[in-house]
C-alpha cells in the first residue's frame, strides 16, 4: 500500500531505511520530522503491514516538484516498488518532476531512464572532483 506520511509514526523507520539505503546519507530523524510537518515536502511509502519497504521525498516548488530522495528496502530492490511508487507520484501531480543524481550512480540513473525521465542539465564536479550531478526531468 503506498500512503502519504503525515505524522510522526512512521519518522523513526524513515530514518532508518534511509541511513540503511543511502549509506552517505546525512538525514537524521529532526531533520524527517521537520519534512513531515513542512507543507513544502510530501513524503509517500511503500508500507506493508508495519514493515517500510520503499519511501520518496518530494520537494514543492512552485514551477515543479523535485524527488529529493527515493530509497527501497534493499531486499525488495528489483521488484518493481521504485517504478510503482514513482508512477503513484507523478499521478499525483501535474507539475514537472525533476531529481538530480551522482553520474557514478549507473542504477539509478538507468531507473530513471526507464522510468521516462530525460536528461536536461549537467552540474559539473557537484558531488567533488569527476562526479557530476546529472539533471533529469520528468513530464
Amino acid at each position: 500500500m503506498i500512503a502519504k506520511i503525515t505524522n510522526e509514526q512512521y519518522a523513526q523507520k524513515l530514518t532508518m531505511l534511509d541511513n540503511t539505503i543511502l549509506k552517505n546519507s546525512h538525514y537524521d530523524l529532526n531533520q524527517f520530522l521537520q519534512m513531515i510537518k513542512d507543507d513544502s515536502y510530501t513524503i509517500w511509502a511503500e508500507i506493508e503491514g508495519d514493515l517500510l519497504n520503499a519511501y520518496a521525498v518530494i520537494y514543492h516548488n512552485i514551477d515543479f516538484d523535485e524527488l529529493f530522495k527515493i530509497g527501497v528496502r534493499e531486499d525488495k530492490q528489483r521488484c518493481g516498488l521504485g517504478t510503482r511508487l514513482l508512477k503513484y507520484i507523478s499521478s499525483q501531480s501535474n507539475k514537472t518532476l525533476v531529481l538530480e543524481v551522482s553520474s557514478n550512480n549507473e542504477k539509478a540513473i538507468s531507473f530513471y531512464k526507464k522510468f521516462g525521465f530525460k536528461q536536461n542539465g549537467i552540474r559539473r564536479n557537484y558531488y567533488g572532483q569527476n562526479e557530476d550531478g546529472i539533471l533529469m526531468e520528468f513530464k
